[in-house]
């Protein structure tokens, strides 16, 4: 939720605000992408540890955070730009203040965005073990970390339940996604 939130104001920067360095902070907030993890985890290793943030929570939200942030910049500024801002200016001169325009006008137009945004960047830090491999401790650790060290350690079958668990978690969704849209498309 961190992600989608700092996305929101980031992308309503970068897609309506109008300053100079706009494609440079673009660029910047959208280098996780590019750089391979490795580089990025073996650095924020470096950092954190002179920070005293390696093996914490809040250093495992920050590094999650950085990884997932450009996923959601591009969801939410994809839907920011296809809103027309003339909608909002129209709640404005109805009496609406600029925030109460953003909140009440902007955010349910670009909602989809929102839930696209939130979807990538809690599939984005799922699946990214070799980062939260760096930032784990014994105390803390994601599922997918803890897997990998159960298959690397021994095999048992709590690694068997706890894939086929996620498996039969991802076919109820999708289900459940179909039934939905099936349903408003009536």
């Amino acid at each position: 939720m961190l992600s989608v939130a700092i996305g929101l104001l980031a992308s309503l920067a970068l897609v309506r605000g109008r300053f100079r360095g706009r494609a440079v902070l673009r660029g910047f907030f959208l280098t996780p992408m590019v750089l391979p993890v490795v580089i990025i985890a073996v650095a924020l290793y470096a950092a954190f540890l002179r920070l005293g943030l390696n093996g914490t929570l809040v250093g495992f939200v920050i590094a999650h955070l950085i990884v997932a942030l450009p996923f959601a910049i591009i969801t939410i500024s994809g839907a920011l730009e296809t809103f027309a801002p003339s909608i909002e200016d129209a709640a404005i001169l109805c009496g609406a203040s600029p925030w109460e325009a953003r909140l009440r006008v902007t955010l349910p137009a670009i909602s989809h965005g929102l839930f696209s945004a939130a979807i990538f960047s809690f599939l984005i830090s799922w699946d990214e073990v070799v980062l939260a491999i760096f930032m784990a401790s014994p105390t803390l650790q994601t599922l997918p970390v803890k897997v990998w060290t159960t298959l690397r350690q021994d095999l048992t079958p709590v690694i068997a339940a706890a894939s086929t668990l996620l498996v039969l978690l991802t076919v109820v969704l999708m289900i459940a996604a179909a039934l939905i849209r099936k349903g408003k498309s009536r």
